[in-house]
């Protein structure tokens, strides 16, 4: 049941920046399409929430850590 909703939110939070965050207008005029990207957005999205649900977000806060560390950020995140 939880891979089932896992899959299914990330599918939806990639199909709205699929839709609603693409430039349709140069889309259209040019043929640049998102293409194999979609796949590896699809693929975040899906890593990202299977970590929130079944991993308690570990991964996630380590690499938000990571991030804010190497950007200078004073803050650090706790895993739920």
């Amino acid at each position: 049941m939880s891979q089932t909703l896992i899959l299914s939110t990330a599918t939806l939070c990639a199909v709205y920046w699929y839709v609603f965050e693409q430039d349709w207008v140069m889309a259209l005029l040019f043929g640049e399409y998102m293409g194999w990207a979609y796949l590896g957005l699809v693929t975040f999205c899906v890593a990202v929430l299977t970590d929130v649900a079944l991993n308690r977000a570990r991964a996630t806060t380590r690499g938000l850590n990571l991030l804010f560390n190497m950007l200078g950020v004073p803050a650090t995140l706790m895993p739920c």
